[in-house]
């Protein structure tokens, strides 16, 4: 399968190229290391209107972050393409982005992406930063329909108790920490029964410089 989304247009070859953010690198936490499940062994990246969404589950966490790539963001990109990122790749290339963003940097995604009708070999991309290249195949695997996961927030404010294993919710702190924001707590919305998954956010995205969200399945009590 391809990594391409269908509503890619049909052209020889497409250059797209965007700065990669920490928050989008950080999520390889979330993916599943199960090799049974392939299709959710990397992070999802989706571009549309000049912002990356980023999302990663390993079947009990879903995360998911939406970042702004820059009103004078000048790299190429193409809208309604996703790729499928190996957790091993951003994994690896995490140190270089935090340090890269401490001085105030970039490191860059980019990839040819060949979309005519013999879409059949996986892409290669690669990480550019002020040292070098790195460069990786992207997962061919067909990503979950992750949209489906996520519950609309509960407004009516009803609520019941839950069991919520503790160790999903350190996974979470680990994250912010490792994206510098670490102060940050988190926001549970009000749970409607037991066996919906769980909805959480954080208090001011704005404060975060990015939209975060997060999906935990309820353990049984």
């Amino acid at each position: 399968m391809s990594a391409l989304l269908n509503t890619v247009p049909f052209v020889d070859t497409v250059a797209v190229k965007f700065p990669i953010p920490l928050e989008a690198v950080a999520l390889w936490r979330f993916a599943s290391d199960d090799s049974n499940r392939p299709q959710i062994g990397g992070v999802l990246l989706e571009t549309k209107d000049n912002y990356l969404t980023a999302v990663a589950t390993n079947g009990h966490s879903l995360v998911k972050t939406v970042t702004h790539l820059g009103n004078n963001n000048t790299h190429t990109k193409l809208d309604g393409v996703s790729f499928l990122i190996p957790a091993e790749a951003f994994k690896n290339i995490e140190k270089e982005v935090k340090a890269a963003k401490k001085a105030g940097q970039g490191v860059l995604f980019s990839v040819d992406v060949v979309c005519g009708v013999q879409r059949k070999a996986v892409p290669v991309a690669k990480f550019t930063t002020n040292t070098g290249e790195t460069r990786f195949n992207l997962l061919s695997e067909t990503f979950p329909n992750w949209r489906k996961l996520v519950p609309e927030a509960n407004k009516k404010g009803d609520a019941q108790a839950v069991g919520i294993n503790p160790r999903y919710i350190g996974d979470l702190h680990t994250y912010l920490k490792a994206t510098g924001n670490g102060d940050f707590g988190v926001c549970i919305d009000p749970i409607t029964d037991g066996l919906s998954p769980i909805r959480i956010t954080v208090p001011s995205k704005e404060a975060l410089g990015f939209e975060f969200e997060a999906v935990i399945m309820p353990m049984r009590m």
